[in-house]
């Protein structure tokens, strides 16, 4: 039987770290999430074209927002804004 040292592990690619410090940040509550308190749960019944019409505008990727985390801060802007008028 043959004895082997141990492998050397090698240096990750600095793409590879990136992908590390990403998946090491983990996730979490959104901001406005966060700050909101007692949740209360409602339905939004949406046309199909409306939903498409918002699919299309909202981010993609790895990062980007929730559908729902999408809808608060849409809100939230408008809140703002109406807010800052009266």
């Amino acid at each position: 039987m043959a004895i082997r040292s141990k492998p050397q592990q090698r240096a990750p690619a600095s793409d590879e770290r990136a992908v590390e410090a990403f998946i090491g940040k983990g996730g979490g509550v959104t901001k406005s999430s966060a700050r909101a308190g007692k949740v209360n749960r409602l339905q939004l019944r949406l046309p199909d074209d409306i939903l498409r019409r918002i699919d299309a505008v909202r981010p993609t990727g790895l990062t980007a927002p929730s559908r729902h985390d999408w809808f608060l801060q849409a809100m939230l802007e408008k809140l703002e804004r109406e807010e800052a008028t009266n």
